[in-house]
C-alpha cells in the first residue's frame, strides 16, 4: 500500500485516544459527558449501599421516621444511578458513532486519492473488510474504554465501602471474589485451546468451500462432484465434532464455576450472619455489603474487555494504513507530466471478427471488429 506516514507499532491507547477525540463533533462536550458518566457511576453504587443499610438498621431497631427518610434517600439513590447507567450508554454510542462517521469519510476521501496504477493493484476484499470491519472495531476504542473505568471505578467504590463500614465482612467478601475470579480465569484458559482449535477448523472449511465454489467448471469438468462433495461432508462433521466439545467444555466450565462461586457465597454468606449474630456489624451492613458485590464481579471479565481494547487498536492501525498513507514518490505530482505525445493518425491497433467464450457454447463477443488510432481511448462495455 505505500508508506505510512505514522509507524503503526507506537500506537499505544493515550495515543489513539488523543487521535480520535479528535475525531468528534464537541469535543469538549463529549468530554465533559464521559467524565460526569464516569463519577456517576463510581459514587451512586456507594451511596445507594449505604442508604440501604441505614434503611434496614432502621427498620430492625423500629424508628420509622429515620426509616421513611433513609427508603426516600434509597430511592433517589437509585433513580440518580439509573440515569447514569441510560446516559452512560447514550455517551457509548455517541462516541462509537461520531467516531465510526469521521473515519468511514477519512476513508473514502483517501481512496479516490488513490491513483488508479495503485488502486487496481489493491485486493477489494481487503478495502471492504478495512471501510467496514476495521471501521467498526476501531469506532469503539473510546466506547470500551469508557466500560473499563467504569468497572474499575466502581469496584474501588465499592471496595471502599466494604472496608470503612463493615471491615470483617467486606475483607471476607473481597477475598471470595478474588477466589470465584481466579477458579472463572481458570476455567476460561483452558478453553482456550479448544476455541482456537475450532475458529481455526472453521476458517479452513471456508478457505476449502470458496475454492471449491471459484473451482466448479474444473470439478465439473473432470467429473469430481463426488468428491468434493464427500469430501466437503467430512470436513463440515469434523467442525461439527469439534464445535459440539468446545460447547459441552463451555457448559461444564459454566456449572463448574457456578457452583465453586456459589459454595464460595454462601460461606460468606454464613460468615455474615456469625458477626451479626454476635452484634460485631447490623443486619444492614450485611445485607448492603452482599448486595455490592454485582458491582465487584464484573471485573472478572475485564480480560475481555481488555482484549476487545487491543483488537479495536489493530483495527485502528489497519484503517489509518489507508488514511494516512502516502502517494508513492515516483508518481508525478503533474497529472499532465509523463503523458505521450502523441497525435491522431494510422491505426496502431486493428481486430477483425474477434469472438470470445468463458464457457464453450456461451458467447459473450461475437465478430466484434474495431480500430484503434493513436490519441483515441477505447472501452468494450457490457450489461455488468
Amino acid at each position: 500500500m505505500g508508506a505510512v506516514s505514522k509507524n503503526d507499532a507506537s500506537l499505544t491507547l493515550p495515543a489513539v485516544v488523543r487521535e480520535m477525540s479528535g475525531y468528534l463533533r464537541r469535543p469538549w462536550g463529549m468530554a465533559a459527558s464521559f467524565s460526569t458518566t464516569l463519577l456517576l457511576r463510581a459514587v451512586t453504587p456507594v451511596a445507594t449501599a449505604i442508604f440501604l443499610a441505614r434503611c434496614l438498621d432502621a427498620l430492625a431497631s423500629g424508628d420509622y421516621p429515620r426509616f421513611l427518610t433513609a427508603v426516600c434517600l434509597y430511592i433517589a439513590g437509585y433513580v440518580l444511578e439509573t440515569v447514569g447507567t441510560t446516559w452512560s450508554m447514550l455517551v457509548r454510542v455517541n462516541l462509537t458513532e461520531s467516531v465510526a462517521s469521521e473515519l468511514r469519510k477519512r476513508f473514502v476521501e483517501r481512496t479516490m486519492d488513490i491513483p488508479l496504477n495503485r488502486y487496481d493493484r489493491l485486493s477489494r476484499g481487503d478495502l471492504v473488510s478495512r471501510l467496514t470491519a476495521d471501521i467498526g472495531g476501531a469506532s469503539r476504542v473510546l466506547a470500551e474504554a469508557h466500560v473499563i473505568l467504569s468497572m474499575v471505578l466502581r469496584a474501588v467504590g465499592v471496595v471502599l465501602f466494604l472496608v470503612f463500614v463493615a471491615t470483617r465482612l467486606g475483607i471476607a467478601v473481597i477475598a471470595t471474589l478474588a477466589l470465584a475470579a481466579f477458579m472463572n480465569s481458570r476455567a476460561g484458559r483452558a478453553l482456550g485451546g479448544a476455541g482456537k482449535e475450532y475458529h481455526a477448523s472453521l476458517g479452513s472449511l471456508s478457505s476449502y468451500a470458496l475454492n471449491a465454489l471459484e473451482g466448479h467448471a474444473v470439478i465439473k469438468a473432470f467429473n469430481a462432484q463426488g468428491y468434493v462433495s464427500g469430501a466437503f461432508s467430512e470436513r463440515v462433521r469434523a467442525v461439527r465434532d469439534k464445535g459440539l466439545y468446545l460447547a459441552a467444555r463451555v457448559s461444564g466450565s459454566i456449572l463448574g464455576a457456578f457452583g465453586g462461586a456459589s459454595c464460595v457465597a454462601l460461606m460468606a454468606f454464613g460468615y455474615g450472619a456469625y458477626l451479626t449474630a454476635t452484634g460485631r456489624i447490623t443486619i444492614g451492613a450485611m445485607i448492603a455489603s452482599f448486595v455490592c458485590t454485582d458491582h465487584i464481579s464484573p471485573l472478572g471479565r475485564l480480560g475481555q474487555n481488555f482484549a476487545e481494547l487491543k483488537r479495536g487498536i489493530g483495527a485502528y492501525s489497519r484503517v489509518k494504513e489507508i488514511t494516512e498513507a502516502e502517494v508513492d514518490a515516483d508518481l508525478p505530482e503533474d497529472p499532465a507530466a509523463g503523458r505521450l505525445d502523441i497525435s491522431a493518425g494510422d491505426a496502431l491497433i486493428v481486430v477483425k471478427d474477434l469472438s470470445y467464450e468463458y464457457e464453450p457454447g456461451v458467447k459473450v463477443l461475437r465478430d466484434v471488429s474495431f480500430e484503434v488510432r493513436r490519441g483515441q481511448k477505447v472501452a468494450a462495455v457490457g450489461r455488468s
